[in-house]
């Protein structure tokens, strides 16, 4: 395959130019014909008979050509020139051309393509990174384990008659709630779709509902009936909602109280994940992934300051079509994998606060763009011994033949990358220096909070100028 690249323009799009092997499309040409005279009706002959000569000339060359020419096998040979070339693609943004003279000839083919601009390197050896890690207390998130895997196996039974709610009781009510659309002085309570249920159950306890409205609960008997008012917290899920009064009129319907079972052998027998057969073999089982699940957390933690220097001493701009494909990809993959109809999906993307998802969305992409960078920078290769090592895992993970040809060809160019992608992040922990500094679970929060603010205004401020180029 001959292969051209064009200039760069100022929007990061270039002309990539490319000229098949002689035949590359016989074959594809050979089966329109085949499909056509299958299709076509030419007077004496039955359907399916007549010659190759005419059927294309009943048909039009231009048919068998443009069937042949199809986009699968088009976007594979950009594919392909695309790889060649090392080109890092946003997308393909034309088809300019596409030539064909006759079956034996080359394919000729110009497409218009924006690729990533070009990332700007500052330091990326020798920074001082300090990663902020929340506090752990082994010994103490084993207790809360056990404490968890008690109340899951909390037994309820129906209360007395007489019974009042307490904390930790499961309860049965309807409810009917309104929220403030107007103001504190000129209230407009309006009803929305989701804030009205018959038959509830849920256990009182916090966390379970909105903040504080179980909690009203408490002291109210089978039959009683309150009117509870409470606040949607400002990151509600339901923009809508967010940070708005609200009411509900609610009615109890059943209490039931708890039982919760005592923390011996038997329970340790019950419980599914992790099992064990005593309780001293399940606090055992629980310390051990209790402490990887942290050695894990602070691996997270550390890539995250890490990119996060990365990203402030680099030169780095994320496309806008990047963001938005990633962002739709990422969602009807979602949508794929959970089975959410697209209707629903749509229902979804429209509470979701999209402006938080650029900003991760952007510095997901700003990460891959500097690594990529790196990559290159210090030429980071992988030996064949590695790649063989990786495919046999892969294929063993995926129960996947390890000469299933077909899959190989999709995939290893992605395991390939996932190797540098290592290399590169190894490299970066030993050539940086990094410390760790532990804050308590409510500083770290406040310190995530904080960032992640300032990254969304970081990116209204990107995609405002994005809107100025426009």
């Amino acid at each position: 395959m001959k292969i051209e690249l064009g200039d760069r323009d100022q929007n990061n799009i270039i002309t990539l130019s490319l000229e098949t092997e002689a035949g590359a499309a016989k074959d594809l040409y050979e089966e329109s014909i085949k499909a056509a005279r299958k299709q076509v009706n030419i007077p004496g002959f039955r359907k399916g008979k007549a010659p190759k000569g005419m059927v294309i000339d009943y048909v039009g060359e231009d048919y068998i050509k443009s069937r042949a020419l199809n986009q699968d096998f088009l976007i594979g040979l950009l594919d392909e020139a695309v790889k060649k070339e090392e080109l890092d693609i946003v997308t393909i943004v034309s088809l300019d051309k596409v030539e064909l003279e006759t079956a034996e000839a080359p394919v000729i083919l110009e497409a218009k393509i924006e690729v990533y601009p070009e990332v700007k390197l500052g330091d990326y050896k020798g920074l001082e990174i300090e990663v902020e890690i929340a506090k752990t207390d082994i010994d103490k998130q084993v207790e809360e384990s056990l404490e968890r895997i008690q109340k899951s196996h909390t037994e309820f039974t129906e209360a007395a008659e007489d019974a009042a709610i307490e904390m930790g009781d499961q309860i049965n009510l309807d409810f009917d709630g309104k929220f403030n659309e107007g103001t504190e002085e000129e209230p407009n309570w309006v009803a929305k779709e989701g804030m009205k249920a018959e038959g509830h159950t849920v256990i009182v306890e916090p966390g379970r509902f909105i903040e504080n409205f179980l909690e009203q609960t408490v002291g109210l008997k089978v039959g009683d009936e309150k009117e509870i008012d409470v606040k949607f917290p400002a990151d509600y899920g339901v923009p809508e909602l967010q940070d708005k009064a609200a009411k509900f009129a609610v009615k109890i319907n059943k209490i039931e109280k708890s039982s919760v079972p005592a923390l011996d052998d038997e329970l340790a027998k019950k419980n599914k994940s992790p099992k064990a057969e005593t309780l001293d073999e399940l606090k055992s089982q629980l310390k051990e992934n209790l402490e990887k699940a942290n050695e894990q957390e602070k691996e997270t933690a550390t890539e995250y300051a890490l990119f996060q220097a990365l990203r402030a001493a680099t030169e780095v701009e994320v496309p806008e079509r990047a963001i938005e494909m990633t962002l739709r990809n990422d969602l009807m993959q979602m949508s794929r994998m959970y089975g959410i109809p697209p209707e629903q999906m749509q229902a979804i993307i429209q509470n979701m606060a999209i402006d938080k998802e650029k900003a991760a969305t952007r510095d997901k992409l700003a990460n891959t763009m500097i690594l990529n960078a790196i990559i290159k920078s210090e030429n980071f290769q992988v030996t064949d011994e590695d790649l063989d090592k990786a495919w046999k895992e892969h294929c063993e993970q995926s129960n996947t033949k390890a000469d299933d040809e077909a899959h190989k060809a999709s995939h290893l160019d992605g395991i390939k990358q996932s190797l540098k992608n290592e290399k590169a992040r190894e490299f970066l922990k030993a050539e940086n220096k990094i410390s760790y500094k532990e804050l308590t679970e409510e500083e770290l929060k406040a310190k995530r909070e904080a960032e992640a603010k300032a990254a969304e205004e970081e990116a209204n401020v990107e995609e405002d100028k994005e809107e100025a180029k426009a």
